[in-house]
């Protein structure tokens, strides 16, 4: 549901060789949801699929030295066009990807956490109460990365 006659792009996230998930990204700019509110990005319902994934770039591998995990799906395949390995959290709501942000600090020796500079990623990045819970989670080798010199930014500029 919502997936065909929206003005977004739809990202496959892969395992094992089979699509296990999709998410989607507005375009054109946000639209308002049933409830009125403002949304950027879709998800499926979690009824229908399961939990939220993560978004795996093109080039990810479990042994790779480095991850950067970001924001939105379009910042992994970006970085993934430089031969980097990203996970996209997809959007600024981690909690439910906890578990697996865990598993990354087990699998790469170095994790980079490349938020947009909004208020939103800003906000997910230093928590409530400015405890940096992501940093908490992905260990203390996590280096966190600012996209440029202007607010707003992210891994494609």
């Amino acid at each position: 549901p919502g997936l065909v006659g929206k003005t977004r792009l739809i990202y496959p996230h892969w395992e094992g060789g089979r699509v296990r998930y999709f998410s989607g990204r507005n375009i054109l700019g946000s639209e308002n949801n049933q409830d009125g509110r403002v949304i950027k990005s879709f998800n499926l319902p979690s009824a229908l699929v399961g939990k939220r994934w993560l978004f795996y770039n093109q080039v990810y591998g479990r042994k790779a030295e480095s991850c950067v995990a970001v924001e939105g799906q379009a910042d992994a395949v970006t970085l993934g066009q430089w031969n980097i390995s990203a996970a996209a959290i997809c959007g600024t709501s981690w909690e439910d990807h906890a578990d697996e942000l865990r598993e990354l600090r087990k699998r790469h020796a170095t994790i980079y956490i490349g938020l947009d500079g909004d208020d939103a990623g800003l906000k997910a990045l230093h928590g409530q109460r400015n405890e940096w819970p992501l940093a908490d989670i992905l260990g203390p080798m996590a280096r966190v990365l600012v996209w440029g010199d202007l607010p707003n930014e992210d891994a494609n500029g």
